[in-house]
């Protein structure tokens, strides 16, 4: 009966949210919460019982930061992820409980980013990241391939955020391994692993490894050279390889599109010049495209 009620009071929580009142869901959700804390405390060895309590978590937290309180929803999240590690470690679970719990990472995460709080939200990501792949490798078809590229980026974005370009590296050329497997399964999409690609080029140059940055570069904008991000990132690795009429011309190129494009180049160009020189990656050739590209 209490879980039947508890049923009920989570989809009344869910009818409030979409209907756009996150304070009422919540109070939906403090009854929701209440309920599936008693059950689980009264059982602590009932799995389906704690799972259910690592959901409700989960939800609360998700309505709690809605309403912009965020350490309340971090709490949340925390205490979701607790228990789903402790259920992993106590027993074989469902695949897809392993999923719930790399999702609730994923939405801490996201939430540290945002709070400016990177470092730890590192942490999450890469715990994340560590389910989905083990997920991916013992049962096959749990976790989509994009869902995984999707935790390996946001690891990698966060690992860049931080200065850890030696690890962003490594989990560029993880997402590249993953999307190359992805590929021999499925219809091969060219754009999608130049991008991947291009990132690696991208991670590698703030890594120091030219050679890695120019092999990734080259290859990206081999297989999509109309793609903007591509052409840019194979630009900066033409510089600084030496390579200086080349990349210019890559540069400049960029602008012969139509206004609106160009506008959007020339910003791209700068915000990436600026990001390098920030990370002591000047190189005396951006001055000179900054003048020719203008304003």
């Amino acid at each position: 009966m209490l879980r039947e009620l508890s049923a009920a009071y989570d989809i009344q929580a869910k009818v409030a949210d979409a209907a756009g009142n996150p304070g009422l869901a919540l109070a939906w959700r403090e009854k929701d919460f209440a309920i599936i804390k008693q059950l689980a405390d009264s059982e602590p060895d009932n799995v389906e019982w704690q799972h259910d309590l690592a959901l409700s978590l989960h939800t609360r937290a998700r309505v709690l930061e809605k309403l912009e309180q965020n350490e309340a929803a971090l709490e949340a999240y925390a205490e979701a992820i607790a228990v789903g590690e402790a259920l992993k470690a106590q027993s074989r679970i469902p695949a897809e409980w392993l999923r719930d719990t790399a999702g609730t990472l994923e939405h801490r995460g996201v939430l540290l980013k945002r709070l400016g709080r990177t470092a730890e939200a590192v942490g999450a990501f890469r715990r994340m990241l560590a389910i989905l792949e083990q997920l991916a490798s013992s049962y096959p078809g749990i976790v989509s391939p994009r869902d995984l590229e999707n935790a390996y980026r946001r690891a990698r974005e966060a690992l860049l955020e931080t200065n850890r370009w030696a690890e962003a590296l490594e989990t560029a050329e993880q997402q590249l391994f993953a999307i190359s497997l992805a590929a021999d399964r499925e219809t091969r999409d060219l754009n999608r692993l130049a991008q991947v690609l291009s990132s690696v080029c991208w991670t590698a140059l703030l890594a120091r490894n030219p050679q890695r940055a120019e092999w990734a570069g080259r290859s990206a904008f081999a297989l999509a050279p109309g793609l903007q991000g591509v052409r840019l990132n194979y630009a900066h690795v033409l510089m600084y390889s030496g390579n200086l009429e080349h990349a210019k011309k890559i540069y400049l190129d960029g602008l012969s599109v139509g206004e609106e494009e160009a506008v959007k180049w020339r910003k791209s160009i700068r915000s990436d010049f600026a990001y390098l020189s920030a990370r002591n990656l000047q190189h005396p050739l951006m001055a000179a495209i900054e003048l020719e590209i203008g304003q």
